[in-house]
């Protein structure tokens, strides 16, 4: 039997995606396994500049970005968060890799810093990243399973990911004391924040 060279070819790249899929999910794994062994001691807060963590992350998103257009509110640069840097970039780095991943090409994805004051904190205001695409957004009962280990609301496997990203960034966001807002409907994109 005889293969052709386009066959071997698309056999190798289908490989190379798997072996991807597969260290992705190790690391993903890991990152949790560590968060949930480091939960009793909280993370290791540093002040850090919100428009340098938008900035390094940025980036990190050229495999995923294509076409899509990914615009920034206007920043200040005194603006800073007490966390983990690492941390921290990760959930930005997975809410733009969702927006991005499940958003068609020439969609605008958006990256906005709000401040809100919360009731009941001791300090006076908290910071939010909020992420928002224009795409295919999630039923209500893919909002309610979003934040679960493994699941994906690409069940056909179609768009590359591990079912992981959202708990790790929920994990993360609640070590840190916050909480983070999730709006989507189909059709309409979503709206994710970070608190």
């Amino acid at each position: 039997m005889l293969f052709r060279s386009e066959d071997t070819t698309e056999s190798i790249r289908h490989i190379c995606e798997q072996c991807d899929l597969l260290s992705r999910m190790l690391d993903d794994l890991l990152d949790l396994a560590r968060l949930e062994a480091g939960a009793q001691n909280g993370p290791q807060g540093v002040p850090v500049s919100v428009s340098e963590l938008i900035r390094s992350t940025l980036p990190a998103l050229a495999a995923v970005k294509g076409e899509r257009d990914i615009s920034l509110a206007p920043l200040s640069d005194d603006m800073k968060v007490i966390g983990d840097p690492g941390q921290l970039r990760k959930i930005l780095l997975n809410f733009l890799s969702n927006a991005c991943k499940y958003s068609p090409d020439r969609s605008r994805v958006r990256i906005d810093v709000l401040r809100r004051n919360e009731a009941g904190r001791d300090s006076a205001s908290q910071i939010g990243l909020r992420v928002t695409d224009e795409g295919k957004g999630m039923s209500e009962e893919e909002r309610e399973h979003a934040f679960e280990r493994f699941w994906r609301a690409d069940p056909a496997g179609t768009i590359p990911g591990t079912g992981l990203g959202l708990n790790i960034a929920r994990t993360v966001v609640e070590q840190h004391g916050g909480s983070i807002d999730l709006r989507s409907e189909p059709g309409r994109g979503t709206e994710i924040t970070a608190w």
